[in-house]
């Protein structure tokens, strides 16, 4: 099998009737995920567990791919040109834990910042086939794009009009801390958006996809990044 497939088949007429949506919960939950990229900055704790809304999306996400994966009799392939450099990334990132002065705070951002993006990688390297499931985790994470950036024009026209906008500190945001976020959110996407208003074949692709750089770019320009 090629590093290019994600997920060994299994023989037999099971996969062919599971070839068209072999992971539909999990592509589901995966879109939903990423629409919920902002919501790192949401907090709670499960008993003991310190969590975010986000990570309880991942989380959500491999265990319906671990479910999925197990009834579809399906073995996960994580051959990837990637794989030996999350594995290295993962063993450093294992060692910093071992030796740094506060092991619980470690193991958090060992969790939140190492494990679950690269297990959430697998996952949609594994599920995400055709280019209509990459359109909808990218439609996921342009609503996510929209919210942080619709949400972010009423903080700032709210300044603008109470005359309170001092472009000489950092600009009133919400949703996330600090302003330059906001940025950092939306300029990748914006350069995704961009391509596909540009070289989609798909004339309803590239409206959407026009749609969100109204949005994303002004959002950008007035969160006054720096």
């Amino acid at each position: 099998m090629s590093s290019s497939s994600a997920v060994a088949r299994p023989s037999g007429a099971l996969w062919t009737r599971l070839s068209i949506a072999p992971f539909p919960v999990t592509l589901a939950l995966a879109a939903l995920t990423c629409a919920l990229a902002p919501a790192y900055t949401v907090r709670w704790q499960i008993g003991f567990y310190p969590t975010t809304v986000l990570e309880d999306a991942v989380a959500l996400t491999v265990a319906a791919f671990a479910v999925e994966s197990w009834r579809a009799r399906a073995v996960p392939d994580l051959r990837s040109p990637f794989t030996i450099a999350a594995a290295v990334f993962l063993v450093a990132g294992a060692i910093d834990v071992v030796v740094a002065p506060d092991l619980r705070a470690a193991l958090g951002i060992y969790r939140a910042y190492l494990i679950e993006p690269v297990a959430f990688f697998f996952v949609l390297a594994s599920v995400v086939r055709t280019a209509r499931q990459a359109l909808l985790v990218l439609a996921g994470l342009g609503l996510g794009g929209v919210v942080v950036g619709v949400a972010n024009w009423v903080v700032i026209f709210d300044a603008l009009l109470h005359h309170t906008l001092n472009p000489a500190v950092t600009a009133p945001v919400v949703v996330y801390d600090n302003a330059n976020d906001v940025a950092l959110f939306l300029v990748p996407l914006i350069a995704v958006a961009g391509s596909v208003t540009l070289y989609s074949s798909n004339t309803r692709e590239r409206l959407w996809s026009a749609a969100f750089l109204v949005v994303a770019v002004t959002s950008t320009l007035l969160s006054f990044s720096r």
